[in-house]
């Protein structure tokens, strides 16, 4: 009775162990980048693989344990991480002027299979667990291992989405507040030099 209260307890506070851990990690990127979007979007990304972990349990037919509640949190601090190198990589893409669609493209192209070797040592040293003869063990490597895929999933194919569109975002706003110049002006321009600097002026036609 008191073993089978305290796996209870442990199972149930799982949502809780997962909001601290999110709590640290939002908080810790926060302070080390001084920037909300670059705080929000690698915990954003992995949030949703933890509904998604959910829900591959459920169609498994598989219950929470004290191991497997853990996980959330697990999760949370494996995949930020690959969301974080591939965020530092797109910035500093943005940093050489790439527009945000490019930038992407481009850190996906030069840091994606550094995160995919970090992901499959990952993968392997969990896949260990699949050989152990308890059934607990066992069941936590099964979920660990598809976890880790799927923030794998979510770091190719769901951040960059979201990079680009929240990115995007913060332009635009910042080009209502002035921050920023956007030139949506389609005229050609010609560059005049007079009196030793450059004088940008659109084309005119000379008969007018």
């Amino acid at each position: 009775m008191a073993m089978t209260t305290v796996i209870a307890a442990l199972t149930t506070g799982r949502r809780l162990m997962t909001l601290v851990g999110l709590v640290l990690i939002l908080g810790g990127l926060f302070l080390l980048y001084r920037d909300r979007l670059k705080a929000i979007i690698p915990v954003l990304a992995m949030a949703l693989v933890i509904g998604w972990s959910g829900g591959v349990m459920y169609a498994l037919g598989m219950d929470y344990t004290p191991m497997t509640a853990t996980l959330g949190a697990l999760i949370l601090g494996i995949g930020s991480e690959y969301a974080v190198m591939l965020m530092e990589r797109y910035f500093e893409e943005r940093e050489n002027g790439l527009i945000p669609i490019d930038a992407i493209r481009e850190s996906t192209g030069k840091i994606g299979v550094a995160i995919l070797a970090s992901g499959c040592t990952t993968l392997a040293g969990f896949s260990a667990l699949l050989a152990s003869p308890f059934s607990l063990n066992r069941n936590f490597g099964v979920i660990t291992v598809i976890d880790v895929l799927l923030a794998l999933i979510a770091s190719f194919f769901v951040f960059p989405v979201l990079m680009v569109w929240l990115d995007r975002m913060r332009e635009r706003r910042r080009a209502r507040r002035g921050e920023v110049e956007v030139n949506t002006s389609t005229t050609p321009s010609l560059t005049l030099t007079g009196r030793g600097r450059g004088l940008k002026e659109p084309l005119v036609d000379q008969e007018a």
